[in-house]
């Protein structure tokens, strides 16, 4: 029997398993260049510039299917603390810090109207380097919101997650790597359908740094992004992708609501459903997403 989408017992569980494993598919990697003190970048093809970000614990080769098949400057990035780089000094904070240093590489490696594509993590990276840069005129976000615990729980407060944040952080302090792992085994079928998928998000968190994950946890489940996203231009445009798994028990159109209602913020957002896939869209529908990619460029003049 499902449970409803309001029950917070329920929810509470689901999101920290949903949270903690916030992984992504990895393939062998080797980034060529430094991109900063919080992330290193691998830039290939030739083009007009996209970016493309990760989600927690992740490589950005979860989007190597597609991203191979378009004609683009990919600027591949993978966070310090994840896909072996050594994590970043101090972790915290991880989030803003990774976005401001995506900001620099911008401005330094003079890149201009900038598409970001951006999974989980990576998509709230993505807006909030577009709220801190006139460099970025698209952006595509794969599986994320401004305000996540809302997500799971509507009625909850800025206030209320902000005061539980030494709480959670002593919990993930007390939490041990191998009960670190051992939820995120749990959290599995949560993010991707087919279990060879799963067993390779599995491998790729074994590879993070596990504090740096936790820094990153801590931060996600305990802050409100939306009043530093409301800065993002108008002329901005943003697309979301969101999965719908019939399986879970909740309606379509409850479900694309619970999206809606964190991006009324936006003069230019489109949401879009993506059946039967999880949170690793690119693994659970690889065609769907890689034509949602390329309409996406293509809309915003990035494509071929």
């Amino acid at each position: 029997m499902s449970r409803p989408l309001s029950d917070p017992l329920f929810l509470l569980r689901k999101s920290l398993l949903a949270l903690a494993a916030l992984l992504s598919l990895s393939f062998a990697h080797a980034a060529d260049e430094m991109g900063g003190d919080r992330f290193v970048v691998e830039v290939t093809g030739n083009g007009r510039a996209v970016i493309f970000i990760p989600g927690l614990t992740s490589s950005p080769d979860v989007f190597a299917a597609a991203q191979e098949k378009i004609y683009v400057e990919a600027h591949l990035i993978t966070p310090a603390g994840f896909d072996g780089v050594p994590a970043p000094a101090p972790l915290t904070p991880f989030i803003d810090s990774l976005a401001a240093d995506i900001v620099r590489y911008l401005n330094d490696e003079d890149i201009s109207d900038a598409a970001i594509v951006g999974h989980s993590m990576g998509g709230l990276t993505a807006l909030l380097v577009a709220a801190k840069s006139d460099r970025v005129s698209a952006v595509m976000v794969i599986d994320s919101v401004p305000f996540l615990p809302r997500l799971f729980q509507p009625s909850i407060t800025p206030e209320q997650v902000d005061a539980s944040r030494a709480v959670l952080a002593t919990q993930m302090a007390a939490l041990s790597d191998e009960a670190y792992l051992d939820l995120a085994r749990q959290g599995l079928p949560r993010q991707a359908m087919k279990p060879e998928d799963q067993s390779r998000i599995m491998e790729d968190v074994t590879r993070a740094d596990i504090n740096a994950a936790k820094a990153a946890f801590i931060e996600l489940m305990s802050t409100d992004y939306t009043p530093q996203l409301s800065s993002i231009d108008a002329s901005v445009t943003v697309t979301v992708l969101v999965p719908f798994d019939p399986m879970t028990g909740f309606s379509r159109d409850l479900l694309l609501a619970r999206y809606e209602e964190q991006y009324t913020f936006l003069e230019q957002v489109e949401l879009h459903i993506v059946e039967n896939a999880r949170h690793f869209i690119m693994l659970d529908q690889p065609a769907v997403f890689h034509e949602e990619l390329e309409q996406f460029l293509n809309k915003n003049g990035k494509g071929e």
